[in-house]
């Protein structure tokens, strides 16, 4: 038996969640298929331990689209952070960012006078840059228009120098101190196998500038937004069944008309939008229905991932060293605090090894929302860098992570009373990420606009008609913003408008993109 849609949307994470809420609000039948058992891909919240409930994987929504927060009326409860940002020194202390500037810059002048004015000076620059480039965002730009944009603002000099400069050159450009050139540096690096050093990731510092929420969390963890996206899906009409595990695209002729379960189930559908990575993606369809060319790109495009999660129960919350107060704990705090410290670690990873000192950017959750913790305990939740992208002693990392953030928080080991680590095969295994890459793919400028995912593909649409890219694959690339799902919803409404199928607005009490 074979059910027909006018779409069908593979993957019921934020992307795919977003895109099929624009498609049935525009008046198609939406129908989402999630492989897992729960609805939100990596944005989700678990109970791993009885009475504790935490962000399994992403844990911030720094970038999410307010036009979408707008357009599908989400009532979405964040949790601001102020101080928003915690950078802890080696031997104690550090430096707390408030979201009030002169409060910030004392804290910076107790490491470098010259580096309270310089922070500002070089964030000044960049978020001049992100303001002219956030419309991008919005549709597939290319390097041309990033270009363009940045003329207009009158700093294209920047464009070209953060197109292939490393964020390590940059911060020099404008820092003295270890500590603040360690926390703008991990900024241009978070998500990434590459290291401070290499070139390209100045622009993705850059790419980080582009959010609007800050190091923001969601009450609830981050489970509350993709539920929130599902209930704007089924209250335009879409459907959503999860244990669907698609095995492959149907073709009709030389475009795709619908999918085919693993267990043998078919959904026929003139439109199908994938969340899913690039590479997977593709996997669904037989090689010939594709150009040869697009095919050997999606192959190029580097998803090795390099970040494990690591997630812990808390008898107390830690104290950290030389630090009163417990403003920190509110904040992300981050632990990365010197260049070279950030280069050390991806070398190790890149040969193989545990570093004995990781990237972490920790959040407690249960801070901002007591919620998520039993009476008087806390969570923890840690995205740690840089990892062997193939290892699989989880121990090893777990242990590693304990004693980076033990520097820092003495004893804070002894509160943990439950502690799980996902490493890159088990992001793959749990939500479908090839090679466990947080982004589907890296985010240097050689992997973005016009190439991602593939050259002369960044248009949402794939070779074969009918098919679309929706996820993290496809620009703007990573992180929870919800664009790539949005902007791919665009296609598929302009492309059936251009066919004459359909005509937006035309279902009763349904909006258009």
């Amino acid at each position: 038996m074979t059910d027909t849609y006018d779409a069908v949307v593979i993957g019921a994470g934020h992307n795919g969640l977003v895109c099929a809420a624009y498609l049935a609000r525009s008046g198609l039948r939406t129908l989402v298929l999630d492989a897992g058992d729960r609805i939100g891909g990596a944005c989700v919240t678990e109970s791993p331990w009885p009475g504790y409930r935490i962000s399994t994987a992403c844990h911030t929504v720094a970038n999410f689209g307010p036009q979408i927060v707008r357009d599908l009326r989400l009532d979405l409860p964040l949790v601001r952070r102020d101080p928003h940002h915690f950078s802890p020194a080696p031997g104690g202390g550090g430096i707390t960012w408030w979201q009030d500037v002169e409060r910030s810059k004392e804290e910076i002048a107790h490491f470098s006078r010259d580096d309270a004015d310089g922070y500002y000076r070089m964030m000044e620059l960049f978020d001049t840059a992100a303001k002219h480039m956030r419309t991008l965002l919005g549709y597939p730009a290319t390097k041309r228009q990033v270009m363009r944009a940045l003329r207009l603002s009158g700093i294209e000099k920047l464009y070209r120098k953060v197109i292939g400069r490393s964020v390590a050159d940059a911060c020099r450009e404008f820092l003295e101190s270890d500590i603040v050139q360690g926390a703008v540096a991990s900024s241009g690096v978070v998500g990434s196998s590459a290291g401070p050093e290499t070139a390209g990731t100045s622009y993705m510092l850059l790419q980080s500038r582009l959010g609007t929420t800050g190091s923001a969390g969601v009450r609830g963890g981050l489970g509350t937004l993709t539920e929130l996206l599902a209930d704007a899906v089924r209250s335009a009409g879409g459907e959503i069944r999860t244990g669907a595990e698609v095995g492959s695209v149907k073709l009709a002729g030389r475009r795709a008309a619908g999918v085919v379960l693993t267990n043998g189930d078919e959904f026929d559908a003139d439109v199908v939008c994938s969340s899913a990575d690039p590479k997977r993606t593709v996997s669904f369809v037989p090689p010939e229905a594709f150009i040869k060319e697009f095919i050997e790109d999606v192959s190029l495009l580097p998803t090795d991932g390099a970040v494990a999660k690591v997630n812990c129960a808390l008898g107390v919350l830690p104290r950290f060293a030389g630090v009163e107060g417990d403003d920190v704990h509110r904040s992300s705090i981050t632990v990365a605090p010197s260049i070279g410290y950030l280069e050390a670690s991806c070398r190790a990873a890149a040969g193989g090894r545990v570093p004995e000192e990781l990237l972490c950017k920790v959040v407690f959750e249960s801070v901002g929302d007591p919620t998520m913790a039993p009476d008087g305990k806390h969570t923890m939740s840690v995205v740690a860098q840089y990892v062997p992208s193939d290892g699989d002693d989880r121990d090893a990392v777990g242990d590693a992570v304990l004693a980076t953030l033990e520097r820092y928080a003495r004893g804070l080991s002894r509160t943990v009373e439950h502690r799980q680590v996902l490493l890159p095969r088990d992001l793959e295994e749990r939500f479908g990420m090839t090679g466990g890459h947080i982004y589907h793919g890296e985010m240097l400028p050689d992997w973005l606009f016009d190439n991602r995912p593939a050259n002369g593909w960044n248009r949402y649409r794939t070779p074969l008609p009918g098919l679309y890219f929706c996820g993290a694959g496809s620009h703007p690339g990573g992180g929870v913003s919800g664009m790539p799902g949005r902007n791919a919803a665009r296609a598929v409404l302009a492309d059936r408008v251009a066919a004459g199928t359909h005509v937006p607005g035309s279902a009763p009490g349904r909006a258009a993109v």
